[in-house]
């Protein structure tokens, strides 16, 4: 079962899951996204203002795997990679994200940590610049256990019109 409820700015709101198998493939010219979930229970919540969004979540009695492998050579106008290994199974396990900034800032900035009641890896990296929206996506993720993830964005278009 699972039950979803989002403001109508789609900025907020909360998800919760019980008993939940999923899974998510993704393929194109650029590479493949696989992701494989199973839960007892979870609850993920988010709120998002002008300034920046806030994530959080739990999950009770799960086990997840998720394999990224991406190079962008011009397609849709992008360019560089993305790749990332994760696993973990977990008598319980949670999570917090923070991100200062919007889509429409010069810049955003996140940062994401959480803990691991049981064995867990997550190791992953990404440079994509974007033609279209003249911007740079950049990260890196590690986790043993507990974690920590950094991602960021500069868009160069609203740089230059700052400048």
């Amino acid at each position: 079962m699972n039950i979803s409820a989002s403001t109508a700015d789609k900025n907020s709101g909360f998800n919760s899951k019980v008993g939940y198998l999923g899974g998510m493939v993704e393929s194109s010219r650029a590479g493949f996204a696989r992701k494989v979930e199973a839960v007892a229970v979870s609850l993920d919540g988010k709120y998002g203002g002008d300034y920046g969004s806030i994530e959080g979540g739990t999950k009770v009695f799960s086990a997840d795997a998720e394999a990224v492998g991406k190079v962008f050579t011009g397609e849709e106008g992008k360019y560089g990679f993305e790749a990332k290994a994760a696993a973990q199974a977990s008598a319980i396990s949670g999570e917090v994200k923070g991100c200062l900034g919007s889509k429409d800032s010069w810049a955003v900035l996140c940062a994401k940590g959480g803990a691991n009641a049981g064995p867990a890896g997550d190791l992953g990296a990404k440079a994509i610049w974007d033609d279209n929206r003249e911007s740079l996506q950049f990260g890196a993720n590690g986790k043993f256990i507990g974690g920590l993830e950094i991602e960021g964005q500069f868009n160069w278009k609203k740089i230059k019109e700052i400048f």
